[in-house]
């Protein structure tokens, strides 16, 4: 015996899986992670696929033109197109998206700034989004999600609830395969890069004493800050208790995850009795056959 409390070792398990590394073990199956990395939002989701490890590096060595990467790192599969499967945050980081249209961002980089404050930690990445707002990614140690195929869901709901306290963030970036700008990208409608904030410059604009056009100024002169190698993303976090309480309130939707090992495909079953013994209008609709008219559909 080595003394290990069962407790002791679930902590153990959970703080490995939590750290940033190229592979995981699911299950018994061992996942080696996944990316992309395209030139265009319009790009087709069965082109630049790359090893979820050197999307950084991809980033790096870009030549500063537009460029999208998956927003989390999926298992491996021809396309990306209609993906259903487990999900982990790419790179290690779990963005937040604010924007603001009609200021030029201003609105977004304020509730940027206070989200911030509510988070109340030292280690998060604050970018300019290259066009009308700001991103803030924030280390996936602290949410205390594992992969699964219900990370985004898990993510959106806890969007929502925060969008209550900060209204320019977006809601509907947590899709398996959503394309996200690449920070050191070129904006194609701004001309601006996404750029990360760094240093005193970074403190300036949490404590409003950088403004809009002087973040704007800064994303015209080049790509900026490239690595990401201050967040030390391999370290242990502990969860957030403002956001594992918000997490706590997720309710799972009736779907069930099914693995098709010898299809080599991964699908969602609809449970349709609760769909259909749940809506009100359908069982009006079973009950009235021959009653039912076109505006009813439509109402």
């Amino acid at each position: 015996m080595d003394g290990n409390t069962s407790s002791e070792t679930d902590t153990n398990i959970n703080n490995k899986k939590n750290q940033f590394t190229g592979e995981d073990e699911e299950k018994g199956k061992k996942i080696i992670w996944q990316n992309y990395y395209v030139p265009s939002k319009f790009s087709p989701l069965s082109t630049g696929h790359i090893g979820a490890m050197e999307l950084l590096k991809k980033i790096e060595q870009h030549d500063g033109g537009e460029a999208h990467y998956g927003l989390f790192d999926l298992e491996p599969r021809s396309t990306y197109k209609d993906y259903v499967g487990l999900v982990r945050p790419a790179m290690g980081l779990v963005p937040f998206d604010f924007d603001s249209k009609g200021d030029k961002g201003a609105r977004a980089l304020e509730d940027a700034r206070h989200f911030v404050k509510w988070l109340n930690i030292a280690d998060f990445a604050f970018f300019f989004s290259g066009n009308k707002g700001a991103v803030v990614g924030v280390p996936q140690g602290y949410f205390g999600l594992m992969p699964s195929a219900d990370m985004p869901a898990k993510l959106t709901h806890l969007a929502k609830v925060l969008q209550k306290q900060f209204p320019t963030l977006d809601t509907g970036i947590y899709v398996a395969n959503h394309k996200f700008r690449a920070f050191g990208s070129r904006h194609p409608d701004s001309g601006l890069f996404r750029i990360q904030l760094m240093g005193e410059f970074k403190k300036g604009v949490i404590d409003g004493q950088i403004a809009i056009d002087d973040v704007r100024k800064a994303a015209s002169q080049g790509r900026g800050h490239l690595s990401l190698d201050y967040l030390k993303l391999q370290k242990n976090r502990e969860p957030l208790a403002a956001i594992k309480t918000i997490l706590e309130t997720f309710v799972e939707e009736k779907l069930t995850y099914v693995d098709r090992e010898s299809m080599n495909s991964n699908a969602y079953e609809v449970d349709s009795e609760a769909v259909k013994n749940g809506c009100e209008f359908l069982k009006f609709a079973k009950a009235n056959p021959n009653t039912l008219g076109e505006k009813e559909w439509y109402a």
